[in-house]
């Protein structure tokens, strides 16, 4: 079968650097992650804080890492059909909605169980979407150097939420820091709106 080439690749990683979807790229790494990460590292404490048994915050746990891991084939084969913008969008759609409702909602153990499960959905598409779409992008020699910078900004955000978080959370209580990440989930989808998956180098 004859492969399609759909636009021209980077050439390089200096060409790659310069391009503006290498620098919204890294934003969104660092932007669309955040919230992920912070339940990632805090629902155990989050859902004791709430009065769920430690047995009971080690089953969300568990069943958010479940999640984590068979959401990526899910969206990886949305992103083959639909494209990366969409994908994430919709990603995006389904974060802001948890973050808005995690509050309200935590106290129900069922509810609380089924919300970590999606954020660690959506935290998996991102896994998931952004290798592929860099790719895709910035073609085969060039792509897997470039998403290492990407990666790096999900050590960024992650680094960004344990400090924010040890810095404000008993100012500001846990629904300030689901509104932090919601305003950030925001930023992470404007910045797909201008995000081109099909940019031309030349």
């Amino acid at each position: 079968q004859k492969k399609v080439v759909e636009h021209h690749e980077c050439a390089n990683m200096s060409q790659g650097i310069h391009s503006r979807p290498f620098w919204i790229l890294m934003a969104m790494g660092v932007l669309g992650p955040y919230f992920g990460l912070l339940m990632a590292n805090n629902y155990k404490v989050y859902g004791i804080d709430k009065g769920h048994s430690d047995y009971f915050v080690t089953l969300v746990g568990s069943f958010g890492s479940a999640a984590n891991g068979c959401s990526r084939f899910f969206w990886a084969v949305l992103f083959d059909k639909y494209g990366f913008k969409k994908v994430y969008f919709a990603i995006m759609a389904i974060q802001l909605i948890l973050t808005a409702t995690l509050s309200s909602i935590s106290s129900v153990g069922a509810l609380y169980l089924i919300w970590h499960a999606l954020t660690m959905g959506c935290e998996g598409g991102q896994f998931s979407t952004l290798p592929a779409v860099t790719t895709k992008v910035f073609g085969h020699k060039v792509g897997p150097l470039i998403y290492g910078f990407i990666l790096v900004m999900f050590a960024v955000s992650n680094i960004a939420s344990f400090f924010i978080t040890k810095a404000q959370l008993d100012n500001w209580g846990w629904p300030a820091m689901f509104w932090i990440s919601f305003g950030l989930t925001v930023l992470s989808a404007l910045m797909n709106l201008f995000f081109n998956e099909k940019y031309e180098f030349l």
